[in-house]
């Protein structure tokens, strides 16, 4: 399994969040102006999606899941190739409660988070 290496206007990826809230509404936007979004409600078969580079990125900010949801596609997406960070950071802490997070390969992750206007820039 590897992740794959499409940027972020070529890539397909899964999100979740409350889009009943404007500030969640307002990332979404953004999202969706910039790439392809899907949604399943299954966060662990979308992480080996991922991994296996048929997807390219979970994003999840204000998300519904609960931690069993994503600790064994996270180890999976990272042995993958996958950048995996809390949403702000470079780094995953599973145990910190923050669970806004990116699983991506490692050029949407770029493209994500530095440049002139990111959406998830880093802190």
């Amino acid at each position: 399994m590897s992740v794959s290496s499409r940027p972020l206007k070529d890539a397909y990826i899964f999100w979740e969040t409350h889009l009943d809230k404007p500030e969640n509404r307002a990332i979404f936007d953004r999202l969706i102006a910039k790439t392809h979004l899907l949604k399943t409600i299954c966060a662990g078969w979308e992480l080996v999606m991922v991994a296996d580079g048929k997807m390219d990125a979970r994003i999840s900010f204000d998300p519904h899941w609960s931690d069993y949801d994503y600790a064994p596609g996270v180890l999976i997406a990272q042995e993958a190739g996958a950048v995996v960070a809390n949403i702000g950071s470079r780094e995953y802490d599973f145990g910190n409660g923050n669970k806004d997070i990116i699983i991506a390969n490692p050029v949407i992750f770029r493209e994500l988070t530095e440049g002139e206007d990111p959406i998830f820039p880093l802190r």
